[in-house]
């Protein structure tokens, strides 16, 4: 059997970089428009209900959280 994998959660200073860099790319991209959850999923490359569960400080698993941080460029 393999190892199960945990969920984890970003820490504070993390949920402030990944609300910070989707500010940004919207600013980019969107500019003008309304961010809506798709829209927050869709620049974090998750679904709408993983992106909800990251911006609320849920855990999700690694690969994941290292997925946003890489679609947002941090």
């Amino acid at each position: 059997m393999g190892k199960r994998q945990r969920a984890v959660r970003l820490t504070n200073a993390g949920l402030e970089q990944v609300k910070v860099a989707l500010d940004e790319a919207w600013h980019r991209q969107f500019s003008g428009e309304k961010l809506t959850r798709e829209m927050k999923a869709d620049l974090m490359g998750v679904s709408v209900k993983t992106a909800d569960r990251v911006l609320h400080g849920k855990g999700v698993d690694r690969s994941t959280l290292t997925h946003i941080f890489q679609a947002l460029k941090l």
